[in-house]
């Protein structure tokens, strides 16, 4: 069972390009909200953002509501949890 994943890449305008056709190429667009690009494929959801302090980052979650705002906040839940990780691992 997939609990969530996340890809960090580098952030230029080839690399989000690929990143993006790469997603067109295996999941369903579903649309946009908050500077989010949303896809999913069966119950996969996929969100894809420029964040200022990541940078470029792809998280993949399960498909909990096929509702585009409920989207938007299990995506922005889980950029919170990356960045207070990142924000621990930075301060050991």
């Amino acid at each position: 069972m997939l609990f969530g994943s996340a890809v960090l890449l580098k952030t230029d305008d080839f690399i989000a390009e690929k990143a993006v056709n790469h997603l067109n190429q295996r999941y369903k667009v579903i649309g946009t909200g908050d500077d989010i690009y949303f896809f999913e494929r069966g119950n996969l959801s996929v969100g894809i953002t420029a964040d200022e302090e990541l940078g470029l980052i792809i998280i993949y979650f399960p498909k909990t509501d096929s509702n585009n705002s409920g989207g938007v906040m299990n995506f922005k839940d889980r950029l919170d949890q990356i960045k207070m990780k990142s924000d621990l691992d930075n301060q050991l």
